[in-house]
């Protein structure tokens, strides 16, 4: 059996600690900085060691998985106004993070971002370097931090699942389709994104294997989308805003340019944990997100 501790009560954390909360192999804690300052090193230690001492004999390993991080309000946007908390939360927590459980030598997963590159010349893997972050000027703050983890991490043990645009069938703000529900501008470009339902899979799967080396894995389903596919998809299901309409990326004038991408999941293909592909995933999300919004009618 597995002890997992859980940071974050995020978006992706919540659902992680209830999906594996119902797994009967594993003890799963799940807390935030209220619970424990794992911002503090020194804290974070201590709570560490002592989860290590409940964890034997009775479970086989103990395991981190960092679900923190900035992400800004309502969007990448709200990280401008925020810069020091963005880099603080993104790279500063997540290295103290790592580096105590690299001393006690507790295996940790982080949550990280594919919004490091931009572009559609190539489908990038993880060799790639990344052309959307912290060396390119027009880059957002929330994409350069994630790139300086990645960067100022590289020495250390650790792993990163790179997600992009999370959705699932849950009628919650986090939500892409919640997003694109309430947006009334849109633009459309093709990306990859990540279910969150096959994410927490992947994680237990992840987690459960002993020959998978330390490093980056792009952690998004195989295909991508755009938005009016998406949005034509929801229309299908009688989902929809009257207000729905597609704008340049000018037009929407933003106040820092997006990543917009496809990345490769040949990485973890290779280890037999490849997700579903993403068409099969966003008609069952779509299908749970309309029942949702029916029901609040």
């Amino acid at each position: 059996m597995k002890r997992i501790i859980i940071l974050g009560k995020g978006y992706i954390g919540n659902y992680l600690f209830n999906f594996l909360n119902k797994i009967q192999e594993s003890a799963v804690i799940h807390i935030s900085k209220k619970d424990v300052n794992y911002e503090n090193p020194e804290i974070f230690k201590q709570y560490l060691l002592q989860q290590k001492e409940l964890s034997n004999p009775a479970y086989s390993s103990l395991w981190v998985i960092n679900c923190t991080g900035f992400t800004g309000t309502p969007n990448v946007d709200g990280c401008e106004d925020h810069k020091e908390q963005c880099y603080y939360y993104n790279v500063t927590v997540p290295l103290y993070l790592t580096k105590v459980c690299n001393q006690l030598d507790v295996p940790i997963l982080h949550i990280g971002s594919g919004c490091v590159y931009s572009g559609y010349e190539t489908i990038y893997e993880e060799t790639d370097p990344a052309d959307f972050g912290v060396d390119c000027f027009y880059s957002s703050t929330y994409s350069k931090s994630k790139h300086t983890f990645e960067i100022l991490s590289e020495h250390l043990k650790r792993y990163i699942f790179r997600i992009r645009i999370p959705f699932n069938g849950v009628y919650e703000p986090k939500n892409y389709l919640y997003k694109l529900l309430k947006y009334d501008q849109l633009i459309s470009k093709q990306n990859s994104i990540t279910c969150v339902d096959d994410l927490l899979v992947l994680i237990w799967k992840f987690i459960n294997r002993y020959n998978i080396p330390f490093g980056i894995y792009n952690a998004v389903n195989p295909g991508s989308l755009d938005g009016q596919e998406v949005v034509q998809m929801l229309k299908d299901h009688n989902v929809s805003n009257p207000n729905w309409k597609f704008v340049s990326i000018k037009e929407a004038n933003f106040r820092v340019q997006r990543s917009n991408c496809i990345l490769s999941t040949k990485k973890l293909k290779g280890y037999g944990l490849e997700l579903p592909p993403i068409h099969v995933s966003m008609e069952r999300a779509i299908k749970e997100f309309a029942s949702e919004v029916q029901s609040l009618k």
